[in-house]
């Protein structure tokens, strides 16, 4: 909609922000009469930095990250064997990369309220068993 460009109402930024409903409503029409892919493309032939958000679904069968090995196998003890652990985000030949172990919400929760923040063993004890941390 190249027109918009010289449109008084989205002339500037000020302008923009009070007609932004109208604006927000003119770009969803658009939008949804493409895909992600095709929106980011026609973006970036006119010149603006626009990327597609990418859905967990869509990383998890991401071509690329797949040919990277990106996403890992482990075996989680309470959901068993995933693949969804991230792998490193760059390789170093001589240093190679193993992940290692999953990580279980609260499992340093002693370590962290009695050593770091100084909480006594026993209030941490107390706090556990009124299930604070849970």
């Amino acid at each position: 909609m190249p027109t918009l460009a010289q449109d008084p109402r989205f002339a500037t930024l000020l302008n923009r922000k009070k007609n932004e409903d109208e604006l927000d409503k003119m770009v969803e029409a658009w939008t949804v009469e493409h895909t992600d892919a095709e929106v980011m493309r026609l973006m970036q032939e006119a010149g603006v930095a626009a990327g597609a958000a990418a859905t967990s679904k869509d990383q998890a069968e991401d071509p690329q990250l797949e040919h990277y090995e990106f996403f890992q196998e482990m075996d989680h003890p309470e959901t068993g064997r995933l693949r969804s652990y991230h792998g490193p985000i760059f390789r170093l030949s001589d240093a190679p990369y193993e992940l290692g172990r999953p990580a279980m919400l609260g499992e340093h929760n002693d370590f962290v309220y009695t050593k770091l923040l100084g909480m006594s063993d026993e209030e941490f004890v107390e706090l556990m068993q009124e299930g604070v941390f849970d």
